[in-house]
C-alpha cells in the first residue's frame, strides 16, 4: 500500500519510516481469499451454532489474539527502530480488518489491512491495530516481540465449515461408502503430528510417510477384496458447478468409464521361429518396428533401397515399415501408408535351403503393399500404436506411453495457469508428475508401456509439496470426476480438463486437476486465477523443495535489448532444463488476438526450446496451448509457412511435420516474436 507522510517520535508527525508496511500475503490469492472469505461467512450466517460461530467481541478468540489485547484508548508506541514480520491469520469464516493507530491515537484508515488465512504486517514492537469483524464491536491489539503468530479463529474449523457445506452433506447421504471410508481417513487424520504453521490448502491432506501410504495401499487392497469402492467423504465433485454450463453432467467414475478408441494390431504371443525376408524393392527408404503386444510400435533399423533384411522372427508377430525421409530425423512420409503385417504360418516345404533351418518366408515391399489391400493397416502415431481402421472399447488409464505435453486439453475451467505449468513438466520433467501419483503408482511403467490402469477400489493418492509448512503431502480421492457421457456412448464431456491420448482413455491430467481442486475447495474455485501466486503454487507442488524463487519476467520492455536478454535468459534456462516457463499472451480488442493468433491474457506452456535449427540464424520456443487446440501464433514459422519448404534444414532439425495445418494448439515461434506476442513469463527455477 502507499504511505503518505506522517509522524515522528514526539507524536506531532507521524515517522515515515516509522508506520507499519502491509506485506504482500503469502501463497494466496487476494481475489481467491476474498471468495472463500465471503463463503466462509455465509456458512457462518446460514449454519450458525452448527459451526461454532459466535457471537461477542472476544468470542472464541486464539490465546494468541488474547495475550495481544490491550485497552480501547492505547495508542502506538516506538519501542524498537528493527521492524519485525508478524503473521496475522484469519480462519474465523468472517471478514475482518486491522487499522493502524498512529502515535497520537488517529486510525491511519489508509493502512488497513483485511484480514486473511495468510499475511504478514511488518512494524515495529508497540504498534497498535484497531480489529473490527463484521457484526462485532472493535477492539485494540498490540504488537509485541512475544507472540509474532496471531491467530483468528481455527484452522481445523475452517475445514469442518467446508466439508460440512450442503453440497457435500448431500453428496454424503446420496452414497452409503462414505461413512465406512470416512470412519478409515478419520484414524488416519487422528494420527497426524502438529505442525507448527498452517496450510489452508494441505488441511484437507496426509503427511506423506510410509506408515501413511501402506495404509492406503491396505485400504485399497481390502475395498477391491470386499468388491467395494472408495467415495472421498470430504469432497463432492459437483460442488458449486452451475448444471447449465455442461447439461447433463453428473458425477462419473472415470474407472467404470468405456471409451472407443482405434482397434490395436498387436503381436501375438507366438513360440514357433521362423526367417523373415524382406526386399526393399523400392526408391525410398523404410524404417522397421516391432510392433509389441500391447500395440506399441518399437524402432528396430532402416530398410534402404535395394537392401534385404532376413530376421529370426516368430509366428504370430507384428512387423510395421513407414516411409521415411532421407534425413538423420527418420522423419516420416506423411503422404504415403504405412505397412503392417503379421507373420503367417509358413508353407509346407520338403526341403529348407537356409542353413538354420528355420522356415523361411519371403517377400518383397511391393508385395507387401499390395497385399494390404489399399493401405487397410495403418499406424496412427509415428512411434505410436499400430491400429487397424476398426474402433473397439478400451479401459481408462492413468498414463499411455508416459505424460505428454500433447495431453493437455482444457474443459470448463477458467485455469490455464495450472495446465500451462503441467504440460511444461510433462514435457521437460515427466518424472515429477509419475512421483505425483501413488495410487495408482505413476512409477509402475515406463514411457513406452501401457499403463498403470486405474485402481479398481476407485481410490486415487496424489503427492504435493506444501511449501508452508513444509513437508510432501498426500492428497486422498476417489475417481469420480463431473462429466457426460455423449454420442450414444464411448465419448465423455468433461466438465473440467478431458481424458487424453489416442484412445481419449489417459486420466492423469482430470485426476491431477481434481487433486489441486479439492485443495481449493471446488472446480469452479480454480476459474479465473491468472496471477502469478496460481502458477507458483502449481509449480510449488509438484516440484519440491526449492532454495529458487518464483519469479516473473516482463517481456514486454522499453528497449529492444532488454527484450533480447529477456528471451535469451529464458532460452538459457529452458535450454539448460533449469526451469519450467509458462508464457502469459499480451491483451487484445478480441478474444483471440487478430495480429498474433493467440488468446487473449491466456498461459502457454513452454515444451522446448532450439537454437539455430538446422545452422538457421535465430533460436525457436515450441508452445502449447492449454487448449489443445487454436490460439495458434499466425507469424512466421505457422504450420502452414512457405518459411517451411524455403528452410528444410530448419524443418529437418525440429521434426516439423509437414501434414499440414494441424489444429492442436502447439506451434513454433522465433524468438525475435516472442516479446510481441507474450507479455509476461512465469519462471520457476530448479
Amino acid at each position: 500500500m502507499g504511505c503518505a507522510a506522517s509522524a515522528n517520535v514526539n507524536g506531532t508527525v507521524d515517522s515515515l519510516d516509522r508506520e507499519p508496511k502491509i506485506v504482500e500475503e503469502k501463497h494466496t490469492e487476494t481475489a481467491a481469499a476474498d471468495a472463500q472469505m465471503e463463503a466462509d461467512e455465509a456458512l457462518c450466517e446460514l449454519e450458525g451454532e452448527a459451526v461454532g460461530a459466535s457471537s461477542g467481541p472476544f468470542a472464541a478468540l486464539e490465546d494468541s489474539v488474547v495475550a495481544c489485547i490491550c485497552g480501547d484508548g492505547d495508542v502506538s508506541v516506538f519501542h524498537d527502530p528493527q521492524k519485525t514480520k508478524f503473521s496475522v491469520r484469519n480462519y474465523s469464516g468472517k471478514k475482518g480488518e486491522a487499522v493502524w493507530v498512529n502515535y497520537k491515537g488517529q486510525l491511519r484508515k489508509d493502512l488497513r489491512y483485511n484480514l486473511r488465512p495468510n499475511g504478514e504486517i511488518e512494524c515495529s514492537a508497540g504498534n497498535v491495530f484497531e480489529v473490527t469483524f463484521k457484526g462485532e464491536a472493535p477492539y485494540r491489539i498490540r504488537m509485541n516481540g512475544k507472540n509474532k503468530d496471531i491467530l483468528y479463529g481455527d484452522p481445523a474449523a475452517t475445514l469442518r465449515r467446508k466439508i460440512g457445506s450442503g453440497e457435500v452433506r448431500e453428496w454424503q447421504a446420496e452414497r452409503k461408502e462414505c461413512l465406512a471410508c470416512a470412519e478409515s481417513l478419520c484414524r488416519l487424520f487422528e494420527k497426524e503430528k502438529p505442525t507448527s504453521t498452517v496450510d489452508i490448502r494441505a488441511a484437507c491432506t496426509l503427511e506423506d510417510t510410509e506408515t501413511t501410504r501402506k495404509a492406503l495401499k491396505d485400504l485399497a487392497a481390502t475395498l477391491s477384496k470386499d468388491g467395494m469402492k472408495f467415495v472421498d467423504p470430504l469432497f463432492a465433485p459437483m460442488k458449486k458447478i452451475p448444471k447449465e454450463r455442461l447439461e447433463g453432467v453428473n458425477a462419473k467414475r472415470a474407472s467404470e468409464m468405456r471409451m472407443k478408441g482405434p482397434r490395436p494390431f498387436p503381436s501375438s504371443t507366438g513360440n514357433q521361429p521362423v526367417r523373415l525376408s524382406v526386399k526393399n524393392d523400392t526408391g525410398d527408404i523404410l524404417r522397421v518396428f516391432w510392433v509389441n503386444y500391447t500395440g506399441t510400435a518399437k524402432p528396430w533399423r532402416f530398410l534402404r533401397p535395394g537392401q534385404e533384411w532376413t530376421p529370426k522372427t516368430y509366428i504370430g508377430h507384428v512387423w510395421l515399415l513407414v516411409y521415411v525421409k532421407d534425413d538423420d530425423q527418420g522423419a516420416p512420409q506423411t503422404n504415403r501408408q504405412s505397412i503392417a503385417f503379421r507373420i503367417p504360418h509358413p508353407p509346407k516345404k520338403k526341403k529348407r535351403r537356409n542353413t538354420d533351418k528355420l522356415a523361411l518366408i519371403k517377400s518383397s515391399v511391393g508385395s507387401l503393399e499390395r497385399q494390404t489391400e489399399g493401405g487397410r493397416w495403418r499406424v496412427v502415431r509415428f512411434e505410436g500404436k499400430a491400429t487397424d481402421a476398426g474402433e473397439t472399447e478400451v479401459s481408462p488409464v492413468l498414463f499411455s506411453q508416459g505424460p505428454s505435453y500433447k495431453d493437455t486439453s482444457q474443459g470448463d475451467i477458467g485455469n490455464c495457469y495450472m495446465l500451462a505449468v503441467f504440460v511444461s513438466y510433462a514435457a521437460l520433467f515427466p518424472s515429477k508428475l509419475r512421483d505425483a501419483f501413488v495410487i495408482p503408482d505413476g512409477r509402475s511403467s515406463s514411457d513406452d508401456e501401457e499403463g498403470p490402469c486405474l485402481d479398481p477400489s476407485g481410490l486415487c493418492v496424489v503427492r504435493v509439496w506444501s511449501p508452508l509448512l513444509p513437508q510432501w503431502r498426500l492428497v486422498v480421492l476417489d475417481d469420480f470426476l463431473p462429466a457426460v457421457e455423449m454420442d450414444g456412448g464411448g465419448s465423455w464431456e468433461f466438465f473440467g480438463t478431458k481424458a487424453s491420448g489416442e484412445g481419449r482413455n489417459e486420466m492423469w491430467l482430470p485426476l491431477l486437476e481434481k487433486a489441486f481442486a479439492k485443495m481449493q475447495g471446488s472446480y469452479p474455485e480454480m476459474d479465473g486465477s491468472t496471477t502469478i501466486f496460481g502458477a507458483k503454487l502449481c509449480s510449488h507442488y509438484l516440484l519440491g523443495p526449492t532454495k529458487q524463487e518464483f519469479r516473473t519476467l516482463r517481456l514486454a520492455c522499453s528497449s529492444e535489448k532488454e527484450k533480447r536478454q529477456a528471451v535469451e535468459e529464458l532460452i538459457t534456462l529452458i535450454e539448460g532444463r533449469r526451469a519450467v516457463v509458462s508464457l502469459s499472451s499480451n491483451d487484445s480488442d478480441t478474444f483471440i488476438n487478430e495480429r498474433t493468433g493467440l488468446v487473449q491474457y491466456h498461459a502457454y506452456g513452454i515444451v522446448s526450446v532450439h537454437r539455430q535449427p538446422g545452422g538457421f540464424s535465430g533460436s525457436f520456443m515450441r508452445a502449447c496451448n492449454t487448449w489443445g487446440r487454436e490460439g495458434e501464433w499466425k507469424g512466421d514459422w505457422i504450420d502452414h509457412s512457405e518459411l517451411w519448404e524455403k528452410h528444410p534444414e530448419v524443418a529437418s532439425a525440429l521434426g516439423f511435420d509437414e501434414e499440414g495445418p494441424v489444429d492442436d494448439g502447439i506451434f513454433f515461434i522465433q524468438d525475435k516474436d516472442i516479446p510481441n506476442a507474450f507479455g509476461l513469463a512465469w519462471v520457476q527455477e530448479f
